[in-house]
């Protein structure tokens, strides 16, 4: 099953996850029924979200980054010998954590520090940075109903 779902999450087109589909029905509809139906209902239905062939410019397909945030927390905020008080997870979380991400970004905000980026962002970054500027701004326009800039592709970048 392992497998099935892997090839599932990482299919590159949408051809290929149909495909990938078909097998996964046929192969655990009548052994798995209950996980299948599960599956179906929980997760198919949600497939742009998880699926590679509907995210295909989206820097991870893991939870890997949400793990790694997550020991995080649990190394920094929460101490690793685990205190089950739900209480102390929520005043640690609402106290301590959104104080440190409000100073952290009062800090980016006011050029003190600069902002964290992952290694895609960087190289995102240093790819734009060599763009020279007429290049970039025939990249883009303003639209002028909503103030905001799109690319070519009429998709949002930010707003103004």
């Amino acid at each position: 099953i392992r497998v099935l779902i892997s090839n599932l999450m990482y299919a590159q087109t949408i051809e290929i996850f149909d495909s990938a589909w078909e097998k996964f029905k046929s192969e655990c509809e009548e052994q798995f029924p209950i996980f299948f139906n599960y599956f179906k209902k929980m997760s198919f239905e949600r497939k742009d979200f998880w699926s590679k062939a509907w995210r295909p410019a989206a820097s991870f397909h893991t939870n890997s980054m949400i793990e790694s945030y997550h020991n995080q927390l649990k190394s920094f905020y929460l101490t690793r010998p685990r205190n089950k008080r739900v209480d102390r997870v929520v005043y640690t979380l609402s106290k301590l954590v959104v104080c440190d991400y409000r100073t952290e970004h009062a800090q980016v905000e006011l050029g003190i520090r600069e902002m964290r980026l992952i290694i895609a962002e960087m190289a995102r970054r240093k790819v734009a940075e060599s763009i020279d500027t007429t290049t970039a701004h025939s990249m883009v326009r303003l639209d002028p109903l909503s103030e905001n800039v799109v690319n070519i592709d009429n998709k949002l970048m930010f707003f103004i």
